[in-house]
Formats: C-alpha cells, structure tokens, sequence
C-alpha cells in the first residue's frame, strides 16, 4: 500500500473574547514638559507584552486537509495544530486523551472519529472545537459478491455529498454506504418507487436530491426524487421531454457547477442534449441540428460555464442563455449551439462513439470505445480550440473517463484501469487491484482529500483512495 505524507489538520476554533491583556491603570506616562505628577493612562492599545490579541468574531471548527468527513488512511500520521497564537491546548479523539500542547501527532487508526481541542481559561477562553474524520485501513478496497454487487451491469455511478455512492445498473438502483469498517448496501426498484428495474443515468445532486434516468417511453425518461432519513425515496417530479416524441431515456445526468447556471442537470439522451434549469424550473430539450447526433454518453462542463456534449459522432460545444430553451441553432442565429466538430480525423459521417468525457479546468477529455481517448485543450473563442489524440501508452479503446482534480485522469477500458499523470507525463496500470479488467464506469467524490475514485466492474465496485 503507498504511503500518503502526512496530513494536516489545521482547525479555526470557536472564540469568545472575555477582554484585553492586564494593563495598570495607573501607569504614568512621562513626557518632555509634562506635570511631575502622576496621570491616568490613556492609551487603549495592550502593552506589546501582553500576549496575543483576542479574537472577537465566533467562527466554526474547520478541517482543511483532510477535509471534513473525509476518508483517509490508516497508518498516516496526522498533525493536529491551533491557531498560530494559542499557547495551549487540550487534544482528545473519541475521547481518549493524545496531548497537552498546540501542536500534536496521531497515528490514525481504522473507523469514524471525533477530534476535540479545547484550552484553558484565559484572556480569551476558547470553547471546544470539534470535528469529524474517516479513517479506512486501505487505499484500495473491493465491494463484490459479499455485498450482492458481482454478477452486474453498471450503466452510471455518482458519489454523494455525503461520499456515500449512487449506482445505476441492471440490478437496479444501488445505494453503498462505505464510510465505516462495516460497508452497508441498498437496493431500489419498482417497489421503492423507481420508475423501472433497469435505470441508466444517475446523479446525486448537491442539494440532496436524486436524478435518475431511465429507458423509459414518449410520456416519462426518469424520475426527480426525494431520500429521507431512512433512505426511502418519494418522487418530486417526472423528467418528461414533451416537446419530442423520440427521447426514450436518459444516459448521463451531471450536474454544473459553474456560472449562473450552477444546480441545472444536463441529461445525455438516445437523441442528443437535454436540460433541467434548477432556476426556472423547466425541462427543455433541443430539437436536433443538421449535423450528425445520436446517443449523448460525453457531457462535461469548463469554467467558462460552457456544455459540451459528446455523442456517437461530434463533441458540441453549448452557451446557454438560462432561458429555459435549448436553442439548437447557432449562436449568430440567438441559438446556443457555439460549436461542433469531429475530434478524430474521421468522415463526419462516421460514428467515433465517444463514450464519456470529463473536464480539468480548460482541459477536456474524450473516451471512446474505437478509438480510445482524445485530449482537448479548450479555446476561449469558438473555433480556437485544439484535439490531440492520445496514443500509447493510452489504451485503444475506453469505455469510462474522470478527472479527480489532483492531477490525475482516470481511464476505463475493457482492459483495466489507468491512471494518467498530467504533470509527470507518465501513466500506472492499476489493473490489478480490480475483480475483473473491464471497467464500465468511473466517479469522482472530490469532496475528499485525497479524492476518491470509484471504478465498476461486472464482479464489483473498487474505490481508490488516491493512486496506489
């Protein structure tokens, strides 16, 4: 198992100031030409003896790495540290106590935990701070046959805000809840709730709610729905495209994070992109360019707030103006359409059946099943962007790809799992660390630090927590 550096949680505690340092009121100031006898002091400044100044505004317990709830491993050593001006402190995790000073060390040990610093009564008397972390005993951890999760298709994987996972498949709609040393898994289908047996698409949004696509008809392509505290699922609306009779179902749905736009769901469909506006509340779906299109597998967002969508034959380029209509024409028409081509030096004719697509910062990346993955380095101006297509060691064919923010890409293939280190230049086959070769999905929970990454296979789900 690689071994992580050290980690460092560093924490803004909650304060109350009580007053300043001791300063004698009767402190004589003299002066050039002043009375000989003794005066009041009147500056209001503490002497520069007097310690460090009081915080007077009351803020919250704060994990910066690992972030809070986040899962990290065993053996690691985690520096506890205050603010840089506490002189003291009292350490305690799950209640059992580790030091008596500022700045302290703990091995961590498998299981959720609870940190607590606190410190003496003093100038500014601080009340305890607390905070919650995971600690899982391997960077590498299989969930198969034991948990009911071999012997499946997995047609989508999204991780939560809570870093639990959400994954659609031929089994039905799965729930893994694996942030203890006791893994928990549950499963929904039309007797919970859901639409059909069989979702594809699947998203996990921010606000806590739950978008699943299905293969369903002309009258219903999936389900909004609710979870509560037990984790039973009531429905909030159903996604239905009505202005076109031949969206049967939904393949990708993602959420975007950037712009104005932030909280809408785009959805990848059997014919073409589709939309959920978070703010106007409205469903609305393009009716097709001229161009070529077909099933939208690839959809990926930059920080431009720009949409692009990968389908069996282009990657487009969408600009959309939060109107509640996808305007398929261009945008020298007052449509959002920015641009399209064809990455692959192919007759545009010719499916290249992208497969996935994913973005890190301006840099998107392509997966294809034929001809394996492409690297777009994205233009500010239409027309200005730049395909490089990546050859060996890059696999051939590529049914999954993800970005986990840290600088590496994550690569799904038929045959294994590769990992691509953007700054090195180098890649690692993780290959082996799976149940079977073929990876059909991947997801990103970005939330952790270090991120973790979800991997599906037909004999099981395989997390990483960073690479091995």
């Amino acid at each position: 198992m690689t071994r992580h550096s050290p980690l460092l949680l560093t924490a803004a505690f909650l304060t109350a100031c009580t007053g300043k340092g001791a300063q004698e009121s009767g402190d004589s100031a003299d002066s050039p030409g002043s009375d000989t006898h003794d005066s009041p002091d009147t500056d209001d400044t503490p002497d520069s003896d007097t310690g460090a100044p009081c915080a007077d505004t009351a803020s919250a317990l704060l994990i910066l790495s690992p972030a809070d709830g986040a899962s990290f491993l065993a053996g690691d050593v985690v520096a506890l540290e205050t603010e840089p001006w506490v002189t003291s402190a009292v350490w305690t995790i799950d209640g059992a106590a580790v030091a008596e000073t500022p700045s302290a060390t703990w091995v961590a040990t498998p299981g959720a935990h609870t940190v607590e610093v606190t410190t003496p009564d003093g100038a500014c008397n601080l009340r305890p701070g607390y905070a919650s972390i995971t600690v899982i005993e391997s960077s590498v951890a299989v969930f198969g046959s034991e948990l009911g999760l071999a012997g499946v298709t997995w047609h989508g994987l999204s991780a939560a805000p809570d870093s639990t996972l959400w994954a659609s498949s031929t089994a039905g709609l799965v729930h893994l809840d694996a942030r203890t040393d006791t893994p928990t898994v549950r499963t929904y289908t039309t007797a919970d709730g859901l639409y059909t047996d069989s979702p594809y698409g699947v998203l996990a949004h921010t606000d806590g709610s739950l978008w699943i696509g299905d293969v369903g008809n002309v009258d219903r392509q999936g389900s909004h729905m609710s979870i509560d505290a037990d984790g039973n699922l009531s429905l909030i609306e159903i996604v239905d495209f009505t202005e076109s009779a031949e969206i049967q179902y939904v393949l990708r749905m993602r959420e975007q994070p950037f712009g104005i736009g932030s909280g809408d769901v785009w959805m990848g469909t059997n014919e073409g992109l589709c939309i959920w506006d978070d703010d106007l509340g409205v469903f609305s779906e393009h009716a097709h360019p001229t161009h070529p299109h077909s099933l939208s597998y690839g959809v990926a967002f930059t920080p431009d707030a720009s949409i692009w969508n990968g389908d069996q034959y282009q990657i487009s380029r969408w600009e959309y103006s939060n109107d509640g209509n996808l305007s398929p024409s261009s945008m020298e028409s007052g449509g959002d359409l920015a641009e399209y081509w064809v990455p692959w030096p192919v007759g545009i004719e010719e499916p290249v059946y992208i497969t996935d697509s994913d973005s890190d910062g301006y840099t998107l990346w392509l997966a294809s099943s034929v001809y394996g993955v492409a690297r777009v380095d994205v233009g500010v101006d239409v027309g200005t962007s730049t395909t490089t297509l990546m050859g060996d060691p890059f696999p051939a064919t590529a049914n999954a790809i993800r970005a986990d923010g840290e600088g590496h890409v994550w690569i799904g293939a038929s045959t294994g799992l590769y990992v691509w280190d953007t700054a090195s230049g180098t890649m690692s086959d993780v290959t082996s660390y799976l149940p079977d070769p073929a990876v059909t999905q991947i997801t990103v929970d970005s939330v952790t630090s270090p991120a973790v990454v979800w991997a599906a296979t037909s004999q099981g789900i395989v997390r990483f927590v960073g690479v091995p």
